[in-house]
């Protein structure tokens, strides 16, 4: 048996926080679009039986590490109706993180 490629390890954690820092980009987008502050937010959200304190939601927003779950119940409590999703791969390689 071969060891694991490290190469392609580290491709794929790559990959993944460039579509992390996109699902932040989207969803801090969606949020100022419908001009909602954290507190706010977290009300909507609290009206939907789900609990999350405003500096919680920030964190996690700002972070980009939420599962998709998340970014559909944030969404939904906007009354967001379209999301708009780009090809990110072909800007991976010259983006830094933020």
């Amino acid at each position: 048996m071969t060891a694991p490629d490290s190469n392609s390890h580290q491709s794929t954690t790559d990959s993944l926080q460039v579509w992390e820092r996109e699902a932040r980009r989207i969803l801090k987008a969606l949020i100022a679009r419908h001009g909602y502050t954290y507190k706010e937010l977290s009300r909507l959200l609290q009206a939907k039986g789900v609990d999350v304190e405003p500096t919680v939601l920030a964190n996690r927003v700002n972070r980009g590490t939420f599962g998709f779950a998340f970014f559909l119940m944030v969404a939904n409590a906007m009354g967001a109706e379209r999301i708009e999703i780009r090809d990110v791969s072909s800007r991976r390689s010259n983006r830094g993180s933020k």
